[in-house]
């Protein structure tokens, strides 16, 4: 599941032109969001590529009040 989400939030980069800093081994579900440089407008484009990738509907209120990669793919897993 890691690998998947790394994919999303590197094609919401692109999208915006930017290259996620990152390399998919350097990421593990305990990271802290904050260490990516994810501000509010990434963090919503990254939700709504979440929900398009997954075919699922997010919770805002819920997927807002994830602090660390794990609680994204927990939402996730549990949303399907």
């Amino acid at each position: 599941m890691i690998n998947k989400l790394y994919d999303v939030i590197v094609k919401v980069f692109e999208k915006t032109n930017q290259q996620f800093p990152f390399k998919r081994e350097e990421i593990s579900e305990s990271d802290p969001l904050t260490k990516f440089g994810i501000d509010s407008l990434y963090f919503v484009m990254i939700m709504l590529e979440i929900e398009s990738t997954f075919h699922i509907n997010l919770n805002v209120e819920g997927f807002t009040s994830c602090k660390t990669v794990g609680d994204i793919i927990s939402i996730i897993e549990n949303s399907k």
